[in-house]
Order: structure tokens, then sequence, then C-alpha cells
């Protein structure tokens, strides 16, 4: 299960990345012509979980994350702390 949970943390990678495999795939011939029999649909299956593994493993991740999740002006990727609201002291501790 946690491989199942680690490729769904990858979704948005895979989501926005697989059009681009299937684009190349079909410029160097290889289209879905091939796929008739169950032997060549179970042969697609296991190429699209292949796929689908590759888009969203650490490497591939780590190289499109720029183009994918990029940082905003200032390279912060998360919000600011909040400054801390003062607490006024007691009068008898002055």
């Amino acid at each position: 299960m946690p491989r199942v949970t680690y490729l769904g943390a990858g979704g948005l990678y895979i989501y926005l990345l697989h059009p681009l495999a299937l684009r190349a795939l079909a410029h160097a011939g290889y289209g879905l012509d091939w796929v008739g029999s169950w032997p060549e649909q179970a042969a697609l299956l296991c190429l699209a979980v292949l796929l689908t593994a590759v888009l969203a493993s650490p490497h591939v991740r780590r190289l499109t994350r720029p183009v994918i999740q990029p940082t905003r002006r200032g390279g912060r990727t998360t919000r600011p702390r909040p400054e801390p609201i003062p607490v006024p002291m007691p009068e008898s501790t002055r």
C-alpha cells in the first residue's frame, strides 16, 4: 500500500507529463495500431503501469519540479510565519 500512496502523491506529475510521453511515442511511430488481441492489451496495460511508475519516480519529479511547481518570487514555497502577538506584562512583574 505505501507504493500506491507514493504514486498517488505524484499524481500531478503523472497527469501533466504523460501526454508528452505519449506524443513522443506517437511521433516515433509507436501508436496504438498494434493493440488488438488480449495479450497485446495486457502488454499495453503493463507499459502504462511502467510509464506511471517512471513519471512518479523521485528523479523525474526532481527534474520537472521547477516547471510543474515553480516557486514564488523570493524562493519561498510556503507562507511566511505570522508575527507573534505581544502579550502585555502584568504591573507586578515590572
